[in-house]
């Protein structure tokens, strides 16, 4: 699917975990995705998948640069060979991480933030608040989470960790508008 999205290429990716028990930072790398104007592309946990690597190659080919591929979560979810892997081929790695998917979830915001900022919704700079406990709601609002930039920030059901919280309550970060 990113080949097909981005006929063209690009040399901006977001690298997730495609293992089931890794599936958490991934609802969060759509909004990362949007902010770089790129794909996100799934690969296994401790090593990188031939049709992952192809992928990555053939939208790099059609870009100009150096293509800098944005690894979400931490290593026990892309392992640092996978890593490594990417740096052999040529390729600028970032990792966006945190202690657990609530801190990556945040992590995440913050690196969006710091690369060209957060969407707005009705006047305001918008975030989408998702439980972090299972995934089929926060992923019917990733290609929302992508096109508008809006992060996507994970709760623990019924209280929002103290990392989202303080996103929320920030005046620097002036969210105005949550969906939730």
């Amino acid at each position: 699917t990113a080949t097909k999205a981005y006929p063209s290429g690009t040399n901006k990716m977001v690298l997730v975990s495609g293992a089931d028990a890794n599936w958490p930072d991934g609802l969060s790398a759509s909004a990362l995705a949007g902010s770089i104007d790129g794909p996100v592309i799934l690969t296994n946990t401790d090593s990188l998948l031939g049709s992952t690597a192809n992928a990555i190659g053939t939208l790099d080919t059609g870009a100009s640069g150096t293509a800098t591929i944005y690894i979400v979560g931490g290593t026990a979810a892309v392992s640092a060979s996978v890593s490594t892997s990417l740096t052999d081929l040529g390729y600028t790695v970032v990792r966006v991480s945190g202690a657990d998917r609530y801190a990556t979830a945040d992590a995440v915001y913050d690196k969006i933030q710091s690369i060209g900022g957060i969407g707005t919704y009705d006047g305001g700079k918008a975030a989408i608040v998702v439980t972090g406990e299972n995934f089929p709601d926060a992923l019917s609002v990733g290609s929302m989470a992508h096109s508008k930039v809006y992060p996507v920030l994970l709760t623990k059901g019924s209280a929002l960790t103290s990392g989202t919280q303080a996103i929320l309550n920030s005046e620097t970060n002036a969210i105005k508008q949550v969906i939730v």
